[in-house]
């Protein structure tokens, strides 16, 4: 009996909510748990469950989202139309979104993952066609789940210690990023009171 099959199937159902919610922007760490679970995979049988479970999550959670946003539209326009300058770079994003609206979508499945959930939320106020969102979200969260599982599964030996490196750099880049932005506001301070 495999290791994943044998897991708990509230397991699975935290693996997809967990995926799922991340479409909307909660950070949930959804690539890290695709590749954690994928680690422990013994075959291919486990490979394509949590490959399923995780397109089905993120497609499912992508497409959520989307539809909250565009039942939410009316009333975020009224809020950007009393925003003067927000209105028109708002207006601005959506002329060029409506250009290159469905490779940004395809291309924040996988290479900029991060900007994923937020423009999900961008394609529902700015009624980008749902057929054209839903080809997009498909081919790139088939990328996106397909890398990551492999990764999981082809680098499950060091992948305790790929989580150690990501951190720690993650931490000191955490690090360096608040050490600028204190001297910065702190020198701003100084100039501005005529300390130095």
């Amino acid at each position: 009996m495999s290791d994943i099959i044998s897991l708990d199937v509230y397991y699975l159902l935290y693996y997809f909510f967990a995926i799922f919610v991340a479409s909307f922007a909660v950070p949930t760490g959804a690539m890290i748990m695709i590749v954690s679970f994928a680690s422990i995979a013994t075959g291919l049988t486990d490979l394509a469950l949590l490959g399923t479970l995780a397109f089905v999550a993120t497609v499912s959670g992508d497409y959520s989202a989307y539809l909250v946003a565009k039942y939410f539209k009316v009333r975020f326009d009224g809020y950007i139309n009393r925003i003067m300058w927000l209105k028109s770079k708002i207006h601005l994003v959506s002329k060029v979104f409506q250009k290159y609206g469905g490779y940004t979508v395809f291309l924040t499945r996988f290479a900029l993952s991060g900007l994923g959930p937020y423009v999900n939320l961008f394609s529902g106020l700015r009624d980008l066609p749902k057929k054209l969102f839903l080809q997009a979200v498909m081919s790139g969260e088939i990328i996106y789940v397909s890398m990551f599982i492999f990764v999981g599964y082809f680098f499950s030996e060091t992948w305790q210690a790929v989580v150690l490196i990501v951190k720690d750099y993650t931490m000191f880049a955490v690090l360096i990023g608040l050490g600028i932005v204190i001297t910065t506001r702190l020198t701003k301070f100084l100039l501005k009171e005529r300390i130095i």
